[in-house]
């Protein structure tokens, strides 16, 4: 079913047309806890404040928003109004008014419900993101189960046990907690999963996302504080390909070395993000220009040459030797081969040379130190 709604808030009426069950559900919330403005996506902000009357109609023809609108601009073609004002007779013909069905109690009766109960009362929603593809949903927790999780990805910790679920943490990015301030079980865990699953089915295709869980209460990630959520980046991952002591190294040699190391120390910062975000091209793409860039400390013009003619230790002559033959194939391929039919990508494995990179600073960090 679709529906029309009226707004009057300051004295100023709102249209809303050719609104949906999903959009309609938004408006009655953002209605029954006193929202001040509401945003329906393709549609502009709807406000709220100075509320005084909303009027509910149902599009019992299925009429879209086009047909609505030229409808009532010929069923009122001498009122000098357009459709921004359509009468209520006119609405009447599209289908009928059934506020009744939806609102029972007046604007803002919900707010503040959820406020009045203990904090350690509360149930929350929680949405996990780790990994690539590692997206977690759990519902009804209580403020100490989620405590629990929060704390651990504050620790650095790769998982942890509660609400009776696994929750893996390695490759951590997003951690969002939402309070279930719009849902009417608010106490019990077992009807309040059952109303989401209830909601999910109505609006979502039955998948519970984090839309969903938007729509069902507020964003209280902030009550939950844990390091990584002050700062998502480089430094709260623990999964590097350049190692961070690595490039503070390099960086506090920049000063008195003879080269300028600077654009090495942003290479490295930027591997470690492409490899971080599983972006394994560029990572790729990245480690063959590290290594383009670095042979003139070693006294060559090129990373072969110093695979194959430096004068250091056997091991380092063999890891060398892997970097170059092993790695330098693939990064061809990923900067060279034109687009194909059977064309594949590169995953982690194939870019994975973390070790060698590893071996290969530590012999320019010792050279630079000899030379100073």
């Amino acid at each position: 079913m679709k529906y029309s709604v009226c707004l009057l808030a300051d004295n100023e009426k709102q249209w809303l047309l050719d609104l949906n069950d999903k959009q309609l559900s938004k408006v009655i919330r953002a209605h029954d806890y006193g929202e001040e403005e509401l945003s329906l996506p393709g549609l502009k902000f709807i406000r709220f404040s100075g509320f005084q009357q909303i009027n509910i109609y149902e599009n019992s023809k299925g009429w879209g928003r086009e047909q609505v609108s030229q409808f009532l601009e010929q069923d009122a073609p001498n009122s000098g109004l357009g459709i921004n004002f359509p009468k209520k007779e006119s609405l009447l013909k599209i289908g009928n008014e059934v506020t009744d069905q939806f609102l029972d109690e007046g604007f803002g009766y919900k707010k503040g419900s959820c406020s009045e109960k203990s904090e350690n009362e509360m149930l929350y929603n929680v949405y996990l993101h780790a990994g690539h593809f590692n997206k977690q949903i759990e519902l009804a927790m209580s403020r100490a189960q989620v405590l629990k999780v929060s704390e651990t990805i504050g620790q650095g910790r790769h998982h942890v046990m509660a609400a009776g679920r696994k929750f893996e943490l390695k490759d951590f990015r997003v951690f969002k907690v939402y309070d279930v301030s719009k849902c009417d079980n608010q106490e019990d865990a077992g009807l309040l999963k059952d109303e989401i699953q209830k909601q999910a089915i109505a609006f979502s295709k039955g998948k519970i996302t984090q839309g969903l869980l938007k729509d069902l209460g507020m964003d209280v990630t902030h009550l939950f504080p844990t390091d990584s959520t002050i700062n998502i980046g480089i430094s709260l991952i623990n999964d590097h390909y350049v190692d961070p002591s690595r490039i503070q190294e390099l960086r506090d040699l920049n000063a008195s070395s003879k080269w300028d190391l600077k654009t090495l120390v942003t290479m490295s910062l930027e591997i470690n993000i492409t490899y971080q975000n599983e972006a394994w091209s560029a990572t790729g793409m990245l480690l063959r220009t590290i290594l383009d860039h670095v042979p003139l400390v070693f006294g060559f013009t090129s990373f072969k040459q110093v695979a194959n003619n430096y004068n250091g230790t056997s091991s380092f002559k063999k890891i060398m030797k892997h970097l170059q033959g092993g790695f330098r194939n693939i990064a061809d391929g990923l900067l060279h081969n034109p687009i194909s039919k059977h064309g594949a990508s590169p995953n982690k494995v194939q870019v994975d040379f973390r070790s060698e990179l590893d071996v290969l600073f530590q012999e320019v960090i010792n050279i630079i130190k000899a030379e100073n």
